[in-house]
């Protein structure tokens, strides 16, 4: 499914992106990291087959640097420390673009505008949903926008099965997370017994500028940077990267 999703738009795409003056290491394998409990955006699929929008656009990305392309899996919460490290190119899973990351890393341009939501139980009140616990995933936006907002009472968890899992039993009373794996959630017939809280949130801070690849700082990446930000674009200018989004969130 993948192949269908990206490869067939992008062998016709021979541009000058993977010259050598322009991508550091260009040949060599492109090393992404992410963590994949977190559907549309990367989860494994009924063959235990790594999918979703951001394995999509790294692949995309990879294909039009003419560079083999590596995606390793790590814990959410360790992914920035192994890209600092030098143990990651770079780093692709719903990262939000935001300034709490300007001292430590980068990003390239969004690929993905986002926003983030209240999941809750359909039989529960809004009411009984804010004054429990609220669940987020460590390391995340959502967790940092819900501390600094200093009204909630929080738990954390490493991926956010375990979350559903505690908002059944009654453990938590309602999920913060980004609105498309939201969405997934709910078109899932296991999960009717979910439903959306509130408006969506926007800020700027946390959400509001999109979805980005992250990269170290340091001279080492300046080229890697520039040169994801033009594929981007160019999948942005032919319509592929509307044609992932479209069929994931379509198929959630």
């Amino acid at each position: 499914m993948r192949k269908a999703v990206w490869l067939g738009l992008l062998y016709c795409c021979t541009w000058g992106l993977a010259a050598a003056d322009e991508v550091s290491g260009a040949g060599r394998p492109l090393v992404f990291g992410t963590e994949a409990t977190y559907p549309p955006f990367e989860y494994r699929d009924d063959a235990s087959q790594l999918v979703g929008i951001d394995i999509d656009v790294a692949h995309a990305v990879c294909e039009l640097l003419q560079r083999p392309c590596i995606i390793i899996e790590h814990p959410f919460d360790s992914l920035l420390d192994e890209l600092e490290d030098g143990e990651l190119d770079a780093v692709i899973a719903a990262l939000d673009i935001s300034s709490r990351y300007d001292n430590s890393i980068r990003f390239s341009d969004p690929y993905y505008r986002n926003s983030a939501v209240y999941v809750t139980l359909k039989d529960a009140t809004d009411r009984y949903a804010k004054s429990g616990y609220i669940g987020v995933q460590n390391g995340s936006s959502h967790q940092q926008y819900l501390i600094d907002q200093r009204q909630w009472q929080l738990t954390s968890y490493d991926d956010l099965n375990g979350a559903l899992n505690e908002l059944r039993a009654g453990r938590i009373s309602a999920i913060f997370v980004d609105a498309a794996v939201a969405n997934a959630w709910l078109s899932d017939p296991a999960n009717k017994d979910l439903r959306l809280m509130g408006s969506p949130i926007r800020d700027l801070r946390y959400f509001g500028r999109g979805m980005g690849i992250a990269l170290s700082r340091g001279e080492r990446s300046d080229a890697l940077l520039d040169a994801i930000n033009k594929a981007l674009a160019k999948l942005r200018e032919d319509k592929s990267l509307d044609h992932i989004l479209s069929h994931y969130l379509q198929v959630h």
